[in-house]
């Protein structure tokens, strides 16, 4: 009996319908890691070629299967955020799931009411099932919102909002209410995220040895990684100091980076050992293939280090803070991660 559904699987997959490749991804989501292995050897050479099926039958054998070809196979279909929480849920061993959820969070546009629920849904299931691997993107997407929650909370407390809304307002002033009222929240949220990851301290998972992960280069950046921990050292006293560290930090790995990928003048054929942020920050966006949370921490890490280093005409105590300067040490962490991975 099992050798009739066998052959009659085989012959229906060598020249499938939709409706097959439905009815055997269900198969598929039934038996779990059972499924006969040459069957679904063939079941994943359609999808390769690019063949579109249902895809909640789909996301379903790719968990009840856990099987690396198929999910290669599959992965292309799979990207939305709400199917990437599934697959983030299951635990299944690609440390690239968090980074694109990681990444659409970055996505988010604050006070939008769609990315308002997607970054709410992404932030609890990496609480739940995200490893130390997410740490560095939520603690830097943490520091960016930090003034906007900030504001909101004082804006909340001095208008004296309560959570039933009040004749004597109108309908903008109602909504920018319940949008204070939704970021204070989601930074109540992102914090105990990150907590969450820390106490659990689980190791990225990539046993399928997916392309994503950074494998350790000791030797790579080493020269930004000195002024990274000299900014620690100085992060808590000399905070204007500390910043012009990360900015240092941050030219450095820049200059490894493009020299690396062969870019060591620009189109004037000047030499990028004199250029300064923002000129290696342009270049690197126009040589290197920077992802987009790449290129947005960057753009974070220099306005960062303009405040350290240019005058205020304040005292440092009175612009500057140690959470300024961690933020930027975390963006930092954020970027070299990124940047090792188009090296590596």
């Amino acid at each position: 009996m099992e050798q009739a559904r066998l052959e009659a699987m085989r012959r229906k997959l060598r020249n499938p319908t939709r409706e097959v490749m439905n009815d055997v991804a269900r198969q598929i989501a039934r038996e779990g890691q059972s499924f006969p292995t040459e069957i679904l050897g063939l079941f994943v050479t359609p999808l390769r070629d690019g063949m579109w099926i249902d895809l909640e039958a789909l996301q379903a054998a790719v968990i009840a299967a856990r099987d690396r070809d198929l999910y290669m196979a599959a992965k292309p279909f799979l990207m939305q955020w709400d199917r990437q929480i599934e697959l983030l849920k299951a635990q299944l061993p690609d440390s690239g799931i968090e980074e694109q959820l990681c990444e659409e969070l970055w996505r988010c546009k604050p006070g939008d009411a769609f990315d308002n629920a997607s970054r709410r849904f992404i932030t609890d299931a990496l609480s739940v099932d995200g490893t130390v691997g997410c740490l560095g993107a939520l603690e830097a997407l943490l520091y960016d919102l930090a003034p906007r929650i900030s504001t909101a909370r004082v804006v909340h407390e001095a208008m004296g909002y309560s959570q039933a809304p009040d004749e004597e307002l109108d309908v903008q002033q109602l909504l920018d209410g319940a949008v204070r009222r939704i970021d204070i929240e989601y930074g109540r949220v992102l914090r105990e995220a990150v907590a969450a990851i820390r106490v659990r301290n689980v190791a990225p998972r990539n046993e399928w040895n997916i392309e994503s992960i950074v494998t350790p280069q000791p030797n790579l950046f080493a020269s930004a990684r000195n002024y990274i921990q000299e900014a620690e050292k100085l992060c808590d006293s000399k905070m204007g100091a500390a910043l012009n560290e990360v900015r240092k930090a941050t030219e450095a790995m820049l200059k490894e980076a493009l020299g690396r990928a062969g870019v060591t003048t620009n189109a004037k054929g000047d030499s990028i050992e004199g250029f300064v942020l923002g000129a290696l920050v342009t270049l690197a966006k126009e040589k290197i293939a920077l992802r987009e949370i790449t290129i947005k921490g960057l753009d974070l890490i220099r306005l960062d280090t303009n405040t350290g280093s240019h005058d205020q005409g304040l005292a440092e105590e009175e612009y500057l803070t140690p959470d300024t300067v961690r933020g930027a040490i975390a963006r930092y962490r954020l970027v070299e991660t990124q940047v090792m991975k188009l090296l590596t």
